[in-house]
This record gives C-alpha cells, sequence and structure tokens, in this order.
C-alpha cells in the first residue's frame, strides 16, 4: 500500500464483510484448483491439533527474522507421512498461486465498493 492510511482504509472495508460471505464468494473460483479430496483431507489435517499449531503459528505469530517451525510428535510425524495427506499436501501447494491470485481478485472487488 502506498500508505498508512490506505492500508487501513482498504482493512476497514474488508471487516465489515462478514466471513461467510467471504467464504462463499471464494468457494467457487478455489474449487476449480482444489478437489474435494483435496479439500476433505487438508480439513482433516487442519482440524488436527498439529494442523491447529500450523496455522495459529503461520497466521497469529510476531514476525521474525527467523521462521520458528511447529515441530510435530511421533505420531503427528507418522501422519504427515500418509499417501492420503502427502497427495493432498502437495495438490494444495500446487493451487496456492491460483488461490491467491483469487484471493486478491475477491480483495479488489471488495475495496472498490
Amino acid at each position: 500500500y502506498s500508505s498508512e492510511q490506505q492500508k487501513q482504509a482498504v482493512f476497514d472495508k474488508l471487516a465489515q464483510v462478514p466471513p461467510a460471505e467471504i467464504h462463499r464468494r471464494l468457494a467457487v473460483p478455489v474449487a476449480r484448483f482444489v478437489s474435494t479430496e483435496t479439500a476433505i483431507e487438508m480439513t482433516r489435517f487442519y482440524g488436527s491439533s498439529y494442523g491447529k499449531r500450523v496455522l495459529y503459528q503461520t497466521y497469529n505469530s510476531k514476525p521474525t527474522f527467523q521462521a520458528q517451525e511447529v515441530t510435530p510428535t511421533k505420531a503427528e510425524q507418522a501422519d504427515l507421512k500418509r499417501p492420503a495427506y502427502l497427495k493432498a499436501a502437495k495438490a494444495l501447494k500446487a493451487a496456492e498461486p491460483a488461490i491467491q491470485h483469487e484471493t486478491f481478485v475477491l480483495l479488489t472487488q471488495i475495496t472498490r465498493k
């Protein structure tokens, strides 16, 4: 953003949109890039205790110069080696640029109102 005021204006507009509306509007474009199987497996992963820690670290940690990795337990490490998880994680990583693009498109639509 060119200024802190512009950034704050964007965040203010975004805060007025209910999360359910954002999810609804992203669902169709993201469905083109993420299969049902991938969505189910990654939902299972992010619902696990390790997945929740990963999400928290990703979105709620303070900025640092070195990324702090979340360390899985032995049982969680075994779960991360499951073929279904490996396939889904690879598919989601491949779809990430397209998902980010669709998120940017939606953000642009919301802020132009």
